[in-house]
């Protein structure tokens, strides 16, 4: 893992769509609750639309979605992937039937 937290970046990889998509950076809220040298990474999950970059609509065309994530080190020499030793662990699964949709707030879907 990259020293700097903001220097490592998430990726998701769905199987079904044969995606594999680089999520928005860390925030400096995530950076400052990370703690990379005992290997610990703060990240929150942005909405399955941001990350595909396609409108919200769009995703509730979707029952499920399953995603694997990764992580982009990179390093002043290189650029190092880390992925789980079990991808069970590393499996992220949305359920459209479990995400609530609220009405006059916004966003109106939460996760």
């Amino acid at each position: 893992m990259a020293d700097s937290p903001q220097s490592n970046i998430v990726n998701f990889e769905n199987t079904d769509l044969k995606l594999k998509l680089p999520c928005p950076r860390l925030t400096e809220d995530d950076a400052f609750l990370s703690n990379t040298p005992t290997g610990t990474l703060v990240y929150r999950i942005p909405a399955p639309h941001v990350i595909m970059g396609v409108p919200a609509e769009n995703i509730g065309l979707h029952t499920s979605l399953t995603m694997i994530v990764s992580v982009q080190a990179v390093k002043p020499d290189f650029v190092e992937w880390l992925h789980c030793k079990n991808p069970n662990n590393c499996r992220l699964v949305y359920h459209r039937h479990l995400t609530p949709v609220i009405k006059y707030i916004t966003p109106p879907v939460l996760y």
